[in-house]
């Protein structure tokens, strides 16, 4: 997969992309206004753009869509630091490689037998 990075009308750069093919999530990654300390670049905005709230109502009907009243918000994407995106970037790679976050442990070798020669003991 690709995400293409388009500008905002602001400028900002902005990639969509769909979280995975199950559920479909729309999803965004953008560069936010907002300037880091010390002048070191830009936070990153990273999340879903829909919480998609839904409700429970324990009745064996399943999940319903929960309509929020218009003066309700949710945060629903990480406004994230420099620091933060390049500790994240070792498990990302790790889930890439293997799929999951557990760290790798060298295995102890396998047993090795001796294989008895045929006729003999």
């Amino acid at each position: 997969m690709r995400i293409k990075l388009t500008p905002t009308t602001r400028g900002f750069l902005r990639g969509e992309f769909i979280d995975n093919p199950i559920d479909g999530n729309a999803c965004s990654i953008q560069q936010s206004s907002a300037l880091l300390r010390d002048d070191d670049g830009y936070y990153l905005w990273l999340g879903v753009n829909d919480p998609k709230p839904q409700q429970f109502p324990g009745d064996g009907t399943g999940w319903h869509a929960y309509p929020l009243p218009e003066n309700v918000q949710c945060t629903t994407r990480m406004h994230l630091s420099r620091e933060t995106a390049a500790a994240l970037i070792p498990l990302l790679e790790r889930y890439v490689a293997q799929g999951d976050l557990q760290p790798r442990r060298a295995r102890p070798p396998l047993a090795r037998t001796k294989k008895k020669a045929k006729g003999k003991g």
